[in-house]
């Protein structure tokens, strides 16, 4: 108990290192944002007929992996990035 104390009486200090995303620079953290949807697309073209049914697999890991290194901003981001690209480059035109 006497840890979750000091836990709190830290949190009641500096509100911000109970979130450590938050403790990364601002760049950084979108800066992996843009990589992983980068990456997650890449992936998608390079792995086309594993991932042909299921486009969205390869953007889901690349808005989790923004979400848990930088936040809700970046994970935005990486949600928009990743539904842009797929829509241009991998579904047909209407």
């Amino acid at each position: 108990m006497p840890a979750r104390l000091t836990t709190l009486a830290i949190a009641r200090k500096n509100p911000m290192s109970a979130f450590p995303e938050f403790s990364r620079p601002a760049g950084l953290r979108y800066r992996v944002a843009v990589a992983s949807s980068a990456a997650a697309l890449a992936l998608t073209g390079l792995f086309w007929p594993l991932f042909r049914n299921i486009l969205l697999m390869p953007s889901f890991l690349a808005v989790f992996l923004a979400g848990w290194f930088g936040g809700g901003g970046p994970s935005f981001l990486a949600v928009a990035l990743c539904a842009g690209g797929l829509d241009y480059f991998f579904y047909p035109p209407a």
